[in-house]
Formats: C-alpha cells, sequence, structure tokens
C-alpha cells in the first residue's frame, strides 16, 4: 500500500497545531521530526513511525493514510473499542452507526457513551468508513490480510477504512501524550497469508508470555441469581456439581457478597462468617476457587465514595467522574485514580486479602474500561489502561486473572483469561438498543456469539477466550431451545473458558445428558469459519478427526450441502444435505476414507470425542473411552462392508447397516466399562 500522508497533530504553547507531509522522507520542523521505517518479511511488511520532539509536545493524534483499491465484495473485522463491544466483518456498504441522539436524555442517565469509544471517537455514521481497535482483517475471495498494532502502551491504536476515499489510514489516540524525547508513536504489521499463519506471525511479532492457563469449565452465579447470592445458594449449587462428579476446573462467586461496590474488605450481611469458609468447601471438592471484583470503580453509596473522595476521578467539573449506571446497585457508579498512593495500596491489601486470608485461586476483575476514560497526567487513554493492568498483574502475581469490560490489546499477555464478548441475554437480542439506540456495547445473545467467533483467534495467543456463560435451563430464560444448544455449543468450539450459571441440580435428564457432553474437553486445531449469509460453515480438527458445525443464526430454516462424504450426526449417517431450523445448530462428524473409523458417538456434542484410544485388531480391538465424561456412552464404529462383526475388548459384536455403512454399536458404564453385548447380538 503506497502511503498518502502522514499527519500529526499537538498542543504547543496552548495552541493546536497540525502538520501534514506527502512526502515520509522529509518530515523536519523547528519544533520536531519524524522518521519512517518500514522492513519486509516474507508475509509483508512491519511500519514505526517515531517522533523526535525539539520541545515538549502534548500530542492529540498522528495519523498515517495509505491508499488502497477496496472491491465491492471485499469485507473487513472490525475490533470493538473493549470487551462487549460488538466485534464483526462488514460490508463495504455498511455502517457503523452512532448513538441515536433521540435517546441522549437515556445516555445522561444511564451513560452508555462511556461504557464504549462514544466520547472520544466520533463515528461519521455514513457507509463505508470503519475503525477497529488494536487490529483487523481485510478479506477479499479466500485471500486475507492482517493490519495488527506492535504497540499498545502509549496509547490506543486505530485502523480506519474510508472506503469512498479508497483509503486506509492508521492512527494513535495519543490525545494528552506529553512528548519531550524520541518515541515510537504508530508500530504496526502489515501482512498476507492463511489466517493460522498470520495470527501466528502477528503474535510472534508481539514476543507475549504464553498464556499459563488451559481450556477451562466453570460455574459462575451471576446470570441466575444475579446479586441475590447467600452461602446457602452457593453450597446448594456447589453440591450439584460434585454430587455428580462433574470434572468442573472454576467455581466461581460473583457480585452479590460485597457490603458494596468499592468496598471489598468487608461482606454484607447474608455472609456473615465471610467466604474463607466457602472456599473451604470449594477446594475440598477438588475445584478451584473464583471471586468477582470491579477493582476501578465504586458506587455512591460505598464507604469508599463517602470517606475517600480524593481517590475518585474529577470530571472537568470537578464532580467525581460517572463511569456507568446499574440499577442492581444505588444508581451511578465512579472511577477512581489508580495512580492515587493510597489507593494503589488499597488493592493491593485487597487483593493480599482476597488471596491470602480468602484463599481464592482466581479473581475476575469487571468495568476495567473505567481507570482510563480521560487522558491526564501527560499520559494517553491507552497509555493509563495498559499501565494500570500491568499494575494488577504486579499485585496479583502469578494468581489467576480474568479480565473484562477492558480495551482487548491493553490486556494482550496480563490476563490468563478475558472476556471477548458482551454479557449474554436472557432472550437473543434487545431490539431497542440494537436497531434504535444503535448501542454496541448492549447486553445481547447474539452478539455476544457473533464476537466470540470473530475474536477467535486470540485464544490461546493473547490469552485464553472467554466468551461468556452458556445457558441449559429451563426457567428464568426467554432463549429457544434451540438457541441455548447453539449458545452452548459455539462457546464449546471457539471459547476457552467454559461457564454456565445454571443449577444443574435443576435440569431434566435430557439437559443434564446435553451439559455433561462438553466433556472430555479436546483441543480444536485447524478452525475455519465462513458466514453464508447467517449460517455459519466451521471446520476444525480434533487429533486425527474432521468436524463440521452449522449454525443458522436466522429466523429461517436453512438448508446446508455438505462436502462429498460420509457425515456422523443425530445418530445417524447423512449425505450431501441438512436442514437448519431457526436459530439450530447441528455438529457433524466426517468419517475419513480410512476401511476401520470411529463414526461417531451418543455421549459428545462432538461425535467420538469421548474416545481415548482404538487400537484396531482383527482378533480383538481395544476401545478405551474417557471417564471424565460421567454418563452412559455408545460409541459406532465403522468396519469395512463385508465384515459381519468385530472382537472388541474380548466381546464379538455383530454389525448393522446404516445408509450404505458397516456399523459397530458398543455401549459403557459411566465407569468405562463395556457393556457385554446381550445374547441376541452374538453370533
Amino acid at each position: 500500500m503506497k502511503i498518502q500522508s502522514i499527519n500529526i497533530s499537538f498542543d504547543y504553547k496552548g495552541e493546536r497545531l497540525q502538520y501534514s507531509f506527502q512526502d515520509p522522507s522529509v518530515m523536519v520542523n523547528p519544533l520536531f521530526e519524524m522518521n519512517l521505517v518500514s522492513s519486509s518479511f516474507p508475509q509483508g511488511q512491519k511500519i514505526a513511525l517515531t517522533l523526535v520532539p525539539q520541545q515538549e509536545l502534548r500530542l492529540h493524534s498522528v495519523e498515517l493514510a495509505m491508499k488502497y483499491a477496496f472491491e465491492k465484495g471485499d469485507r473487513v473485522f472490525l475490533n470493538g473499542f473493549q470487551t462487549w463491544t460488538e466485534s464483526r466483518e462488514y460490508g463495504m456498504a455498511e455502517t457503523i452507526l452512532p448513538l441515536n441522539r433521540w435517546t441522549s436524555p437515556v445516555n445522561r442517565v444511564f451513560e452508555f457513551k462511556n461504557y464504549g469509544d462514544y466520547h472520544f471517537y466520533e463515528t461519521s455514521g455514513k457507509p463505508g468508513y470503519f475503525h477497529s481497535f488494536t487490529w483487523s482483517t481485510l478479506s477479499r475471495g479466500r485471500s486475507l490480510k492482517l493490519i495488527g498494532s506492535l504497540n499498545e502502551t502509549n496509547g490506543y491504536s486505530i485502523i480506519e477504512y474510508a472506503v469512498p476515499e479508497q483509503k486506509i489510514s492508521l492512527r494513535k489516540d495519543c490525545e494528552g501524550l506529553d512528548c519531550s524525547v524520541q518515541t515510537t508513536i504508530l508500530e504496526f504489521l502489515i501482512c498476507d497469508g492463511r489466517e493460522q499463519d498470520l495470527f501466528d506471525t502477528w503474535f510472534q511479532h508481539l514476543s507475549l508470555p504464553a498464556p499459563h492457563v488451559t481450556q477451562s469449565t466453570g460455574w459462575t452465579s451471576w446470570y441466575n441469581y444475579y446479586t441475590k447470592i447467600t452461602p446457602e445458594i452457593l453450597l446448594d449449587n456447589l453440591n450439584a456439581f460434585a454430587s455428580r462428579q462433574i470434572p468442573l476446573d472454576l467455581f466461581q462467586i460473583d457480585d452479590g457478597y460485597q457490603e458494596a461496590v468499592g468496598d471489598w474488605l468487608q461482606t454484607n450481611s447474608k455472609f456473615p462468617e465471610g467466604l474463607t469458609p466457602l472456599t473451604g468447601q470449594i477446594h475440598a471438592n477438588g475445584y478451584k476457587a473464583g471471586l468477582w471484583l470491579a477493582p476501578f470503580v465504586c458506587e455512591k453509596n460505598s464507604r469508599l465514595f463517602h470517606d475517600k473522595p480524593e481517590w475518585l476521578l474529577k470530571n472537568e467539573k470537578g464532580h467525581p467522574l460517572t463511569a456507568g449506571f446499574c440499577h442492581l446497585w444505588s444508581g451511578d457508579f465512579y472511577a477512581l485514580d489508580v495512580y492515587h498512593p493510597e489507593f494503589r495500596q488499597y488493592l493491593i491489601d485487597v487483593f493480599a486479602k482476597v488471596f491470602t486470608e480468602w484463599n481464592f485461586d482466581m479473581v475476575k476483575l469487571d468495568f476495567l474500561y473505567a481507570v482510563a476514560l480521560q487522558p491526564r497526567l501527560g499520559k494517553s487513554r491507552g497509555q493509563i489502561m495498559y499501565e494500570a493492568m500491568k499494575f494488577l498483574r504486579e499485585i496479583i502475581g502469578d494468581k489467576i486473572i480474568l479480565g473484562c469490560g477492558v480495551p482487548l490489546g491493553s490486556a494482550f499477555g496480563l490476563v490468563d483469561f478475558c472476556r471477548i464478548s458482551c454479557d449474554i441475554a436472557l432472550k437473543w437480542e434487545d431490539a431497542l438498543l440494537n436497531n434504535v439506540v444503535h448501542y454496541r456495547e448492549r447486553v445481547s445473545t447474539r452478539s455476544a456469539l457473533t464476537s466470540t467467533i470473530f475474536r477467535r483467534q486470540l485464544n490461546h495467543r493473547a490469552f485464553v477466550n472467554d466468551p461468556d456463560v452458556f445457558l441449559l435451563r429451563d426457567n428464568n430464560l426467554s432463549l429457544t431451545v434451540d438457541q441455548r444448544k447453539t449458545l452452548f455449543i459455539m462457546n464449546l468450539v471457539f471459547g476457552g473458558l467454559l461457564f454456565t450459571s445454571d443449577h444443574i441440580g435443576e435440569y431434566s435428564k435430557e439437559t443434564l445428558d446435553l451439559y455433561q457432553s462438553q466433556f472430555p474437553l479436546r483441543n480444536r486445531d485447524d478452525l475455519k469459519v465462513e458466514d453464508k449469509d447467517g449460517v455459519y460453515y466451521i471446520r476444525f480438527r480434533s487429533d486425527d478427526r474432521e468436524y463440521w458445525v452449522f449454525s443458522n443464526f436466522t429466523p429461517k430454516s436453512r438448508g446446508v450441502s455438505l462436502r462429498p462424504g460420509a457425515f456422523y450426526c443425530d445418530e445417524e449417517i447423512v449425505f450431501k444435505r441438512i436442514k437448519l431450523e431457526p436459530f439450530e445448530t447441528k455438529c457433524l462428524h466426517r468419517l475419513s476414507s480410512a476401511p476401520f473409523d470411529v463414526a461417531g458417538s451418543t455421549s459428545h456434542i462432538f461425535p467420538g470425542m469421548d474416545v481415548e484410544r482404538v487400537v484396531w485388531n482383527m482378533d480383538n480391538t481395544e476401545l478405551v473411552v474417557s471417564q471424565k465424561c460421567p454418563r452412559y456412552k455408545e460409541i459406532l464404529l465403522r468396519i469395512p462392508k463385508h465384515f459381519k462383526g468385530l472382537t472388541v475388548n474380548d466381546h464379538y459384536f455383530k454389525s448393522r447397516k446404516m445408509n450404505g455403512e458397516n456399523l459397530l454399536r458398543v455401549c459403557f458404564h459411566p465407569s468405562g466399562e463395556l457393556v457385554p453385548p446381550k445374547s441376541s447380538e452374538v453370533s
């Protein structure tokens, strides 16, 4: 891409100055010098723009604009400002709509603008004008271009697309950043290739530490009980998992235990004995204990708000800076000053109590964006956000952090798990907030799933992805059965942290079987996704097996054409075509061309993943199944068509024909012991 111009805006001696350069080789004046360095590598190039000030400058923005010939069929992925901001692919004629002016009275109450970038980035609302934070991809047919920031420490990096102007801009939001020494302002990677290779290359250049957590399952109290939790409710849910021997990893206590948001050292009257007895019970059942906090905000009814006003950030009028509104708290909540020495010590004391006295293993840290709502102290928003995240990592040490409500680039390499979507809703979509208000951080199941799909490449690279919870229960929920199952399957395909908030003791047998069908967790490699008008075609491999998942996000029935071959789906062998009902998702195992194969199973959502090992032998085949799936298992084995049966684990099973395939059905107890065939099934 050819450079069109390099533009810089800054304040000097109280005056806003702007400069634009068309020739990057000559960028010198009495106040500063800029140097552009571009280095090539096989897949693309690395661009770095360095500022050498001659006087102290307070920066506002820096932009590098490049010419690019867009085509009608191009699609761009736009990463939203923070965790909750809807992130998806856009066509060239689509629009990012600004918050509706009709909602301005609502904005003053709910402070929508503070959750996103609305208060510092002006969206035109015109077709073909887009912006993305930290990274973006541009696809044209099967070709893919990645543009990724290599430096989020001194400001938010923004990729802008102006399709009508045939222009791509790399911008740094460095408003308020004091610069008196040589500083690399912009640093980007631009490369082309296969999706997996591109993201591997980008993260190799970022040189982040690998996440030290793995794919995990868990329970959190929020999406069922919200702030109404009690020790009895928590222990009842804990027993529901333990008594069924569910191989859970994390049991998280969410909002509702504290006196007020901001007052983290005291539990409320519902928890007179504190939290230590609960973590003891969690650990006794073999699970890690997690706790929710919002370290950078306080509500107006908190002791902190009234007793420590000097810890609060102030707006331009000297009033406490509102970070948002929550009707489950005392209304408005406010941002705190991470640079205040006493507040920093307070957070050190809080986490010492959480991990040392209360014995938690993990913290979920929420509403993190609030720490960087405004530039200050000669630092940009992005620099404040990065330094706040780094401070949290330093004081928490090697304990597990789940980040939420945070600009993702600022969290790369600093959290273990990270939410990569908005909160799911108890229904599919909020039509008012989506279609009328144009609120991109809304609570929405559809938006959560979309962001989960399109931010998938971060998983196990930047951190382990948290796609928010899945819910399978029948009560306190408006999602249809198919929508619930779609949420469940999409989280399993794309997520790394698999939470639910259901009381599984209230499940029917059918729902409990579905919940247990996630075990054992397996790797998902070579993940590929294609959106065909609201139906997602998803392919991945697990060990030597190929899986296809088809998910219909539309309210209409849709047909799906399959690739050549035989597929196992819903206890049948299918060819050529399947049908999806509205919001339905189906998982298929594509049979290999080998004469002997695991065709599928009835006990795992991804058929055959409950098989640990098969050693094929004509005299006696060894079949081992996972004991992490605590339910009855039926495994289907495909054998050559001329075989009448096969001995498996010292028992002979007769084969049966199914749609032209020759199959054995082998059953196992929950313990993993084989169920011998009935006498009528033995030759």
